[in-house]
């Protein structure tokens, strides 16, 4: 039986060589540019370390027609933290068939995208048992993977605690990147 159930799984963590590499290969593209001034700043951006994206700031000086890092400051922010507001879905405990709809809409996204993980995050109602949760978790995990195609692999649902009205929040991610935070 597939498990696609987790609890926590740990945030990725920026190890020191990989700043190191990201740091030649961009004094490396700065060498390849023409200084403006014998005091020059670049910044440069999109370059990925651990499912993060980077923005380093690079102070250069010319000396002896190379430019050498004299500054530089690193910036690591992650794409997957969303605003409560932004999340692809999320509505209170509904009747079955309103949920399968928008879990509909999910799995579509899901197929379309292949490279994303799609994240359920479920809140039980206060007086939900542990049995009934679990029924909720393999009935919404059934119906997006045998009846709308979706690859086990690409699913993670996740109990998340408990809410008054029974919230369940669906959150497409790349790849990759750091898993969202839910409320």
């Amino acid at each position: 039986m597939n498990s696609a159930v987790i609890v926590h799984s740990p945030l990725p963590t920026i190890h020191f060589p990989s700043l190191l590499t990201l740091l030649l290969q961009l004094s490396q593209q700065a060498n390849r540019r023409p200084a403006r001034s014998i005091f020059d700043s670049q910044k440069y951006s999109g370059s990925r370390i651990a499912g993060l994206t980077t923005t380093v700031m690079m102070k250069r000086k010319m000396a002896f027609s190379l430019c050498c890092i004299v500054a530089c400051s690193f910036i690591a922010r992650s794409e997957a933290i969303v605003a409560f507001d932004q999340w692809f879905d999320s509505y209170e405990r509904t009747t079955w068939d309103q949920e399968t709809l928008r879990l509909d809409d999910f799995a579509h996204y899901l197929n379309k995208d292949r490279k994303s993980i799609g994240y359920v995050a479920i809140y039980a109602l206060p007086q939900e048992k542990k049995n009934e949760i679990n029924g909720r978790v393999d009935r919404i995990r059934r119906h997006l993977t045998e009846k709308r195609g979706v690859d086990a692999k690409q699913l993670v649902i996740i109990v998340a605690g408990r809410h008054e009205k029974g919230l369940t929040i669906l959150q497409p991610v790349k790849q990759g990147s750091v898993r969202p935070n839910f409320p």
